[in-house]
C-alpha cells in the first residue's frame, strides 16, 4: 500500500541554462582514496552545503541536484559501495545512514559512474548531505570515491 506523502505548492522554479558540467568547485563535491583528497572526510555525519554563492536566495524552498557518484576498483577484493543522502538543516529526525543514492563495482580493477539527482529541500539556501563509502579506501590497492553533483535549478 503507497503512503500518502505530504507536497508544497511552490510558484517559482530557477533552472541555469549552462551545461551541466562536473567541477571541483561544485556544491556536492567528495574525493576519497586518490592522492588529492578532497571535501569531508567524515563519513555518516551531515555535511552542511550553502548555495547562496551559487545565486540561490535565502527564501528558496529547494534546489535540483545532478551529477555522478564514482567508484574506482583497486587491485584487492572488496564490494565498494558508496551511498549519500540529504535533508534540510532543520531536520533533526533525519538518518544519515537511509540513502537516496548509491553506486557499487565488485570487479578488481573495475569502475562505476553511476547519474545521480535530488531534489533538496532548502533553508535559507542551504542543506545538509551524509555519505558513507564501504570497506578499506585507498586507490591503488582499495577503491577510490567521488561524489560530484552540480546545481541546475531551484524553486520558491
Amino acid at each position: 500500500m503507497a503512503i500518502v506523502l505530504p507536497f508544497e505548492r511552490v510558484t517559482e522554479t530557477y533552472y541555469t541554462p549552462s551545461q551541466d558540467r562536473l567541477y571541483a568547485d561544485a556544491p556536492v563535491y567528495v574525493q576519497l582514496g586518490t592522492p588529492t583528497p578532497a571535501g569531508p572526510a567524515q563519513q555518516n555525519t551531515w555535511h552542511r552545503v550553502d548555495l547562496r554563492p551559487w545565486g540561490v536566495p535565502n527564501d528558496a524552498r529547494f534546489a535540483f541536484l545532478n551529477g555522478l557518484l564514482v567508484i574506482t576498483h583497486g587491485t584487492s577484493p572488496q564490494i565498494a559501495d558508496l551511498r549519500v543522502t540529504f535533508r534540510s538543516p532543520d531536520d533533526i529526525t533525519a538518518d544519515p545512514t537511509r540513502y537516496i543514492g548509491q553506486c557499487i563495482e565488485a570487479h578488481i580493477g573495475g569502475g562505476q559512474r553511476t547519474n545521480m539527482s535530488a531534489i533538496v529541500k532548502l533553508l535559507n539556501g542551504q542543506f545538509d548531505f551524509a555519505y558513507a563509502a564501504s570497506g578499506p579506501i585507498g586507490w591503488p590497492d582499495f577503491a577510490s570515491y567521488a561524489i560530484n553533483l552540480s546545481l541546475d535549478g531551484y524553486a520558491k
